[in-house]
Protein backbone atom coordinates (compact mmCIF):
# COMPACT_ATOMS: atom_id res chain seq x y z
CA UNK A 1 0.00 0.00 0.00
CA UNK A 2 1.20 3.53 -0.82
CA UNK A 3 1.53 6.05 2.00
CA UNK A 4 -0.98 8.86 1.99
CA UNK A 5 0.34 12.33 1.19
CA UNK A 6 0.57 14.62 4.19
CA UNK A 7 -2.43 16.84 4.79
CA UNK A 8 -1.87 20.43 3.76
CA UNK A 9 -1.88 23.09 6.38
CA UNK A 10 -3.77 26.39 5.98
CA UNK A 11 -0.48 28.29 5.39
CA UNK A 12 0.39 26.16 2.32
CA UNK A 13 -2.52 27.56 0.32
CA UNK A 14 -1.45 31.16 1.02
CA UNK A 15 2.08 30.40 -0.17
CA UNK A 16 0.74 28.99 -3.46
CA UNK A 17 -1.39 32.10 -4.05
CA UNK A 18 1.60 34.38 -3.28
CA UNK A 19 3.86 32.40 -5.63
CA UNK A 20 1.24 32.62 -8.39
CA UNK A 21 0.91 36.38 -7.91
CA UNK A 22 4.70 36.79 -8.02
CA UNK A 23 4.91 34.77 -11.24
CA UNK A 24 2.15 36.90 -12.82
CA UNK A 25 3.91 40.12 -11.76
CA UNK A 26 7.21 38.90 -13.23
CA UNK A 27 5.48 37.94 -16.49
CA UNK A 28 3.79 41.35 -16.71
CA UNK A 29 7.13 43.06 -16.07
CA UNK A 30 8.69 41.10 -18.94
CA UNK A 31 5.99 42.14 -21.43
CA UNK A 32 7.60 44.81 -23.61
CA UNK A 33 6.06 48.25 -23.56
CA UNK A 34 5.63 48.21 -27.33
CA UNK A 35 4.45 44.61 -27.76
CA UNK A 36 1.10 45.63 -29.28
CA UNK A 37 2.37 48.55 -31.35
CA UNK A 38 1.94 48.02 -35.10
CA UNK A 39 5.20 47.73 -37.02
CA UNK A 40 6.04 50.60 -39.35
CA UNK A 41 6.30 49.64 -43.00
CA UNK A 42 9.80 49.42 -44.47
CA UNK A 43 8.78 52.14 -46.95
CA UNK A 44 7.72 54.45 -44.08
CA UNK A 45 11.11 53.95 -42.40
CA UNK A 46 12.91 54.60 -45.69
CA UNK A 47 10.83 57.74 -46.26
CA UNK A 48 11.65 59.00 -42.75
CA UNK A 49 15.36 58.40 -43.38
CA UNK A 50 15.17 60.34 -46.64
CA UNK A 51 13.57 63.21 -44.69
CA UNK A 52 16.20 63.12 -41.93
CA UNK A 53 19.17 62.89 -44.29
CA UNK A 54 18.06 65.72 -46.57
CA UNK A 55 21.19 67.66 -47.51
CA UNK A 56 23.56 64.89 -46.38
CA UNK A 57 25.74 63.05 -48.88
CA UNK A 58 25.28 59.35 -48.20
CA UNK A 59 26.57 56.39 -50.20
CA UNK A 60 24.06 54.49 -52.34
CA UNK A 61 22.19 51.86 -50.37
CA UNK A 62 23.04 53.28 -46.93
CA UNK A 63 19.52 54.47 -46.18
CA UNK A 64 18.05 51.16 -47.42
CA UNK A 65 20.28 49.20 -45.04
CA UNK A 66 19.40 51.56 -42.18
CA UNK A 67 15.68 51.10 -42.90
CA UNK A 68 16.12 47.32 -42.84
CA UNK A 69 17.97 47.51 -39.51
CA UNK A 70 15.30 49.84 -38.07
CA UNK A 71 12.60 47.35 -39.01
CA UNK A 72 14.51 44.48 -37.39
CA UNK A 73 14.91 46.54 -34.21
CA UNK A 74 11.21 47.42 -34.16
CA UNK A 75 10.32 43.74 -34.61
CA UNK A 76 12.61 42.89 -31.70
CA UNK A 77 11.10 45.73 -29.68
CA UNK A 78 7.82 43.81 -29.66
CA UNK A 79 9.53 40.91 -27.81
CA UNK A 80 11.87 42.84 -25.51
CA UNK A 81 12.46 46.48 -24.64
CA UNK A 82 15.22 47.71 -26.95
CA UNK A 83 14.29 51.36 -27.51
CA UNK A 84 11.53 53.79 -26.60
CA UNK A 85 11.98 55.58 -29.92
CA UNK A 86 9.36 54.05 -32.21
CA UNK A 87 8.13 56.81 -34.54
CA UNK A 88 9.81 56.54 -37.98
CA UNK A 89 11.01 60.18 -38.12
CA UNK A 90 12.37 60.03 -34.58
CA UNK A 91 14.11 56.73 -35.38
CA UNK A 92 15.66 58.29 -38.48
CA UNK A 93 16.84 61.48 -36.80
CA UNK A 94 17.78 60.28 -33.32
CA UNK A 95 19.32 56.91 -34.14
CA UNK A 96 20.60 56.99 -37.69
CA UNK A 97 21.36 60.65 -38.46
CA UNK A 98 23.13 61.11 -35.12
CA UNK A 99 25.25 58.01 -35.73
CA UNK A 100 25.96 59.06 -39.32
CA UNK A 101 27.23 62.44 -38.22
CA UNK A 102 29.39 60.90 -35.50
CA UNK A 103 30.91 58.54 -38.07
CA UNK A 104 31.65 61.51 -40.36
CA UNK A 105 33.46 63.50 -37.65
CA UNK A 106 35.44 60.68 -36.04
CA UNK A 107 38.45 59.17 -37.81
CA UNK A 108 37.14 55.58 -37.91
CA UNK A 109 38.64 54.22 -41.14
CA UNK A 110 40.79 51.21 -40.29
CA UNK A 111 40.04 51.53 -36.57
CA UNK A 112 38.22 49.30 -34.11
CA UNK A 113 35.18 50.45 -32.17
CA UNK A 114 33.43 48.74 -29.25
CA UNK A 115 29.74 49.49 -28.73
CA UNK A 116 29.40 48.46 -25.09
CA UNK A 117 25.79 47.87 -24.04
CA UNK A 118 24.53 48.06 -27.61
CA UNK A 119 20.96 46.86 -26.92
CA UNK A 120 19.21 47.38 -30.27
CA UNK A 121 22.51 48.00 -32.02
CA UNK A 122 22.79 51.75 -31.57
CA UNK A 123 25.18 53.33 -32.34
CA UNK A 124 27.22 50.31 -33.50
CA UNK A 125 25.22 49.10 -36.50
CA UNK A 126 24.61 52.52 -38.12
CA UNK A 127 28.28 53.40 -37.63
CA UNK A 128 29.37 50.06 -39.09
CA UNK A 129 27.11 50.70 -42.08
CA UNK A 130 28.49 54.22 -42.45
CA UNK A 131 32.14 53.20 -42.22
CA UNK A 132 32.67 49.72 -43.72
CA UNK A 133 36.45 50.03 -43.24
CA UNK A 134 36.11 50.14 -39.45
CA UNK A 135 35.84 47.06 -37.25
CA UNK A 136 32.78 47.48 -35.03
CA UNK A 137 32.03 45.05 -32.20
CA UNK A 138 28.69 45.16 -30.41
CA UNK A 139 28.52 43.85 -26.85
CA UNK A 140 25.57 43.61 -24.51
CA UNK A 141 25.39 41.99 -21.07
CA UNK A 142 21.85 40.74 -21.69
CA UNK A 143 22.23 37.59 -23.75
CA UNK A 144 18.79 37.71 -25.39
CA UNK A 145 19.54 41.20 -26.76
CA UNK A 146 22.94 40.16 -28.04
Amino acid sequence: MLPEPPASSPGDETEEVEEGAEAEAEEAAETPEFADLPLPALSALREALTWAFEGEEVPPGYLDRCAEHALIVQEGNRRMNLTKIVEPREIAAKHYLDCWRAARYLPLMGRSLLDLGSGGGYPGVPIALAEPNARVVLLDSIQKKA
